[in-house]
């Protein structure tokens, strides 16, 4: 018996642990490492953890209105980790893995939204099970997490890590061009398989690698390995972004983050209205009504900043849109108009429109700019309504799209010369980060992504 006592000893004292549970507590942040934000704010963290878990968080889509995989603090104080789906976040990541390398057999959230994927292992419902010294959480909608519970043990994996390794986290792409899929690199003599989270934004081989474009959008391209004897199962991924080729030739883009640069006039509203036009943060658009309990007449207008065609050519204007209640009467009821030069706002031809009323689907509207191309022009939308009518109007993605020239085209751009960047609607960043952008340096313009 003595001797089997000391055999005992001996296999704990030479790495093979008894199992462990660790419990991360998200609702108090500062014992992972994470400084507590105020109430209504919020703390983005790339790393936190406790004891032997760590988890190491990838951003996935550069989201405004706070649509970051972070910390929030609700005005009541209390925190959760979180990323909303109301902006469409989706592909965040967050790995949660051992320091030491022994294995986790199960992972249990205590959470109110959990929209993700796992790899390796199996996910079901809000329990994780598996044998892996990291396991990777991809986003695909809405999280809140309170708590997570993680159990590993046994001895440490000594197989070599599978090494899987894009160039790149993040590429982007013009819909329509040609996009040649990064090469990845391993050191696992395992095979390779690949997968889409977003097949409706692009299509990939499984066996190659090789991606097709289908759609606008982002798509979350995933390499996987699976264990052998001498590696470890192993992943790795980058984020796709699909670009409207609109967007990617914009001269002014507005009506996706805020309509900030907008000039909103509700005219005179009848008493017990307060607004007509505003901007629904949730779901970033522009929104008109005026029925609040009943209908109100009423005429109101939001208009664009000025758009600077000097030099341009093919210039078109395209935003989304969708009406409800308008009883079939909607082109009588709101108007797309162009002021030029500061002059009085005519009539803009505008189509499609929407068919019929409803919140789907959003219709892509359009209209040639070509007679104001080397004018300075505003945009104006007008909502009217009576008190035996009252519809909904709701419109986003606002691109003013075109070839414009770059002027100076037989100097080229000296490498040492300073380089200012912008944001898509035309505002100047004195310090980018985690973002697209438009970099001018000498005459030279291009865009860039700013991690």
């Amino acid at each position: 018996m003595k001797k089997l006592l000391l055999t005992l000893a001996c296999v704990t004292a030479f790495g093979f642990a008894q199992a462990e549970e660790v419990t991360l507590d998200c609702t108090n942040p500062e014992s992972l490492g994470v400084e507590k934000a105020a109430p209504g704010e919020a703390t983005v963290a790339s790393e936190f953890g406790t004891g032997n878990i760590k988890v190491t968080v990838v951003q996935g889509q550069d989201l405004s209105n706070g649509q970051e995989l972070r910390f929030f603090t609700s005005a009541a104080g209390v925190v959760d980790l979180r990323t909303s789906a109301k902006g469409g976040a989706k592909g965040h990541t967050f790995t949660i893995a051992t320091v030491n390398g022994q294995n986790i057999t199960s992972i249990d959230f205590d959470a109110k939204n959990l929209t993700v994927t796992a790899a390796p292992g199996t996910l079901d419902g809000k329990s994780w099970s598996g044998d892996a010294a990291s396991v990777v959480f991809t986003t695909t909608g809405a999280v809140n997490i309170n708590k997570i519970v993680v159990n590993y043990g046994g001895a440490a994996d000594t197989r070599k890590p599978a090494g899987l390794a894009f160039p790149q986290e993040k590429y982007t792409v013009v819909m329509g061009e040609a996009f040649t899929a990064p090469v990845l690199t391993k050191e696992t003599t395992a095979a390779v398989t690949y997968s889409s989270d977003a097949e409706k934004v692009a299509t990939v081989d499984a066996a190659t690698g090789a991606v097709t474009i289908v759609g606008v959008g982002s798509a979350r391209i995933t390499a996987t390995a699976a264990a052998n004897d001498e590696y470890k199962e192993g992943t790795a991924s980058y984020l796709l972004f699909v670009e409207d080729a609109a967007l990617a030739n914009a001269i002014y883009s507005g009506l996706s983050a805020s309509a900030d640069d907008w000039t909103i006039d509700n005219g005179s509203l009848p008493e017990g209205l307060t607004y007509v036009w505003t901007w629904d943060a949730s779901y970033s658009y522009l929104k008109a009504s005026a029925y609040k309990g009943s209908n109100y007449a009423t005429s109101a207008t939001v208009t664009s900043p000025e758009i600077d065609l000097t030099g341009c050519t093919g210039v078109e204007l395209q935003f989304d849109q969708v009406g409800n209640f308008f009883k079939g009467n909607m082109q009588n009821d709101v108007k797309v108009l162009v002021s030029v030069n500061g002059g009085a706002f005519e009539a803009l031809n505008v189509a499609p429109w929407p068919e019929v009323d409803g919140w789907n689907p959003w219709v892509t509207s359009k209209a040639s700019l070509a007679s104001f191309e080397g004018k300075k022009i505003k945009v104006q939308f007008l909502y009217t309504s009576t008190t035996e009518r009252a519809g909904t109007w709701e419109i986003k993605n606002f691109i003013v799209s075109g070839n414009k020239s770059q002027g100076v085209t037989d100097v080229e751009a000296a490498e040492d010369a300073p380089a200012v960047y912008y944001n898509l609607q035309g505002v100047r960043v004195e310090n980018p980060e985690n973002g697209l952008y438009i970099k001018v340096q000498g005459n030279k313009t291009t865009k860039v992504y700013v991690k």
